[in-house]
């Protein structure tokens, strides 16, 4: 997502806003769950949160090294999504990020700096249960009259029976609108419009024929007046059909996002030297 402490939905870093369906955006936490400092954050931009604090990872001369950035979170994401493909091997690169999203430990710290407001979790995104993610993140808004649309992803390794959109407003009853298929993993379905000065908190929850059951995160948005309408570092980027995601290109993306951190690091690193010279 990048080192600069900025919000990617006002200022744009790339190639993490690229407004495509193969890059991960990627915010940096520390061993407290907390953001770290130097975190780019986007509650529409950035997908997810990693460790990127104190890592240890390589440098030149076979020597090792403490380093921190959303550089060092993006390989741990990377190594999920290699697990999840190698335990679901004929999964599309749409389905594998979904699993990874759908499974992230749900923190107040990333729900209004990601869109899916947790960290990385690798035994979540390998579980059976189903996922939900890419869900709407709906802003603050004046519309008092017309519903809120929600579109969210389910994926499950059986088959998703039933994905309900879950709401309610002011702290009262939980509601459920049944979401609609439309294509693929995509589903949809609208919250009715709300009065001034509401308050809805939402949710999709996801249901597979054996009964399991697998939910996003909870958000929120209020509507009021004056509501408005409804770097190279921490992205990574998948090549490949969606419809057969094959190994090689994962390993391909995974070798040039390698090198090209390492490159990056050592660029920098001779940089520094070079200005104390």
């Amino acid at each position: 997502a990048g080192n600069s402490n900025e919000d990617n939905d006002s200022v744009d870093n790339y190639p993490s806003n690229y407004d495509v369906d193969n890059v991960i955006a990627v915010a940096a936490s520390d061993r407290n769950d907390n953001l770290a400092s130097f975190s780019n954050i986007g509650k529409q931009t950035v997908h997810l949160a990693a460790p990127g604090v104190d890592i240890l990872s390589c440098q030149p001369g076979n020597n090792y090294q403490y380093l921190s950035g959303t550089s060092m979170a993006t390989p741990h994401v990377s190594g999920v999504l290699g697990l999840v493909l190698a335990q679901y091997p004929g999964m599309t690169y749409r389905e594998a990020m979904t699993r990874v999203l759908g499974g992230v430990d749900s923190k107040s710290e990333f729900k209004n700096t990601t869109s899916s407001g947790g960290r990385l979790n690798a035994n979540n995104a390998l579980s059976d249960s189903p996922k939900v993610a890419f869900v709407t993140r709906l802003e603050n808004t004046d519309n008092s009259s017309n519903p809120y649309q929600v579109e969210a992803e389910a994926i499950d390794e059986g088959t998703v029976s039933a994905v309900k959109l879950k709401y309610n407003v002011s702290g009262g009853a939980l509601q459920e609108v049944e979401m609609t298929h439309t294509e693929g993993a995509k589903y949809g379905a609208a919250i009715p419009a709300q009065a001034l000065n509401s308050n809805v908190a939402y949710f999709v929850e996801a249901v597979d024929n054996d009964g399991n059951s697998g939910t996003s995160a909870e958000f929120s948005f209020e509507v009021k007046e004056g509501g408005g309408g409804g770097g190279i570092c921490g992205s990574l980027v998948f090549s490949g059909s969606s419809n057969n995601n094959q190994g090689w290109f994962f390993l391909a993306n995974m070798l040039v996002l390698i090198s090209l951190i390492w490159l990056i690091g050592r660029r920098n690193r001779l940089a520094h030297v070079r200005s104390k010279k």
